[in-house]
């Protein structure tokens, strides 16, 4: 293609499609071999030819562009400055002469979209060889498609999804049809939930050693079936102190036969630490990372676990709420302080969407009320804005929970409920729950689901526990 001229309108269409896209440049052709990612290009400029004009490119047909029909896994840039930034991820699909545009939960600023092809013309690099096609929408948006891949792209083009004054273009490396490869799983770091999850004996149990409770060390508070408070500590070395009702027994994880670990996949990724030394003992458990109980040895008691902290905390049954209690149309501005926020942890599955390993889960509730779940590949999302008939949001008290009855710790949990609309006979709901004392409030848990409008088992669920 020749140099832009101010004089020549088809020029400068032309000019505009390469520029923005990435193509029919006078970049050489990619070597043999895997192509590096590519930089991003600047975003595709508005172009004053007619809608559906091809300039001086040479005009194609529907069968020509047949050829490129697929789906097509993209990244999203914005190109309103001098360095291009990656917003996230978004499919471009093409059938026939139509374009499908979905963005990614996690891609802000743009929405699902769709658009007509006007017009098909023949893309080509400096030297004048064909490389693809150029879809064009309108006077401001087209798209490139390239056979082989040009540059490393197979697509590049407009945002369609947004404002074309906004400077936002998509690109990919993949083939159609091609799906994103997984991540490879970043290896569990030592002394990770995640490690001894992998690495526990799931039947039976076995010898447990220091490491088997090293993500576990700190301090925790807890109150017992008597009522009464009861502190379990544990330290990077392997040694726990356990008192409750007046006894206080001390066990070291050494290797010892009656030191045991085990990690139940079927039960949620239940998981138990027993750290025995002569005649003493204590034996923990939780589910998902999260530390729920400990008894000790020849104490016919049980503590549930509330919190883990560095100072100590009275755990007496709350005198107030920590938030509005609100059975229904629970308002963003009645959140409680100790739910905002972002929290990382485990997720485990649900007995309806069960999982075959923990996968790492991040809980953010903003304080305009807007709740995300990520738990893996599945994505969650509502709004605490009061809601209405089934989609209405609550905050709540005194319900038996999965974590509640894990504990025995009832009357000191409280929950949040999100809940929002999602497609015409479905709602989102993302349970959140608050283990609360007179000392203070501390989140431990968040279940999501899709389920329908009326009731009923959800589509997909999961459910994610947060470290004490």
């Amino acid at each position: 293609m020749r140099a832009l001229t101010p004089a020549s309108l088809t020029a400068l269409f032309a000019a505009v499609v390469l520029s923005g896209c990435g193509g029919g440049n006078d970049a050489p052709a990619p070597a043999a071999g895997p192509s590096p990612a590519p930089a991003p290009a600047p975003a595709p400029a508005p172009a004053p030819a007619p809608a559906g004009s091809c300039g001086t490119m040479r005009v194609l047909g529907a069968t020509e562009l047949a050829a490129f029909d697929g789906s097509y896994v993209v990244k999203v840039f914005d190109g309103s400055s001098m360095t291009p930034a990656e917003l996230g991820g978004a499919t471009l699909a093409l059938a026939g002469s139509t374009l499908t545009y979905t963005p990614d939960s996690g891609l802000a600023g743009s929405s699902a979209a769709t658009a007509t092809v006007t017009a098909v013309c023949e893309n080509t690099n400096s030297s004048g060889a064909p490389i693809g096609v150029v879809a064009v929408i309108d006077t401001q948006r087209h798209v490139d498609f390239f056979a082989p891949a040009f540059n490393g792209l197979y697509v590049s083009g407009s945002d369609l999804g947004s404002d074309p004054a906004a400077g936002r273009y998509l690109q990919g490396t993949l083939a159609k049809n091609t799906t994103a490869p997984a991540p490879a799983p970043a290896p569990a770091p030592s002394g990770s939930y995640l490690g001894f999850a992998a690495s526990a004996p799931a039947t039976g149990g076995g010898n447990a050693t220091a490491s088997a409770g090293a993500w576990l060390a700190g301090t925790y508070y807890g109150r017992s079936s008597a009522n009464s408070t009861c502190t379990l500590q544990i330290d990077a070395a392997g040694q726990f102190v356990g008192s409750m009702n007046g006894s206080t027994q001390t066990g070291v994880l050494d290797g010892e036969g009656n030191d045991r670990a085990v990690s139940v996949p079927t039960a949620g990724f239940a998981f138990g630490v027993t750290a025995t030394s002569t005649g003493q003992g204590v034996s923990t458990g939780g589910v998902g990372g999260r530390l729920t109980n400990f008894q000790l040895g020849g104490v016919l008691d049980f503590c549930a676990v509330m919190f883990r902290s560095d100072t100590p905390m009275t755990i007496a049954p709350a005198t107030s709420a920590p938030m509005v209690l609100k059975n229904s149309g629970l308002l963003a501005s009645e959140l409680p302080a100790a739910v905002i926020g972002t929290r990382q942890g485990y997720a485990v599955g649900t007995l309806f969407s069960p999982r075959s390993a923990p996968v790492a889960c991040t809980l953010n509730v903003a304080a305009d009320g807007s709740v995300t779940l990520t738990t893996g590949d599945r994505n969650f999302s509502a709004q605490v804005d009061g809601g209405s008939g089934s989609a209405a949001d609550a905050s709540l008290s005194g319900r038996i929970s999965g974590y509640q009855s894990l504990t025995a710790a009832n009357g000191l949990f409280y929950r949040v409920n999100a809940l929002s609309l999602s497609g015409a006979s479905d709602v989102t709901e993302i349970l959140i729950e608050l283990a609360h004392t007179s000392a203070g409030s501390q989140v431990s848990y968040a279940s999501a689901q899709v389920r329908p409008a009326a009731g009923g088992v959800g589509s997909v669920s999961d459910a994610c526990y947060f470290p004490n």
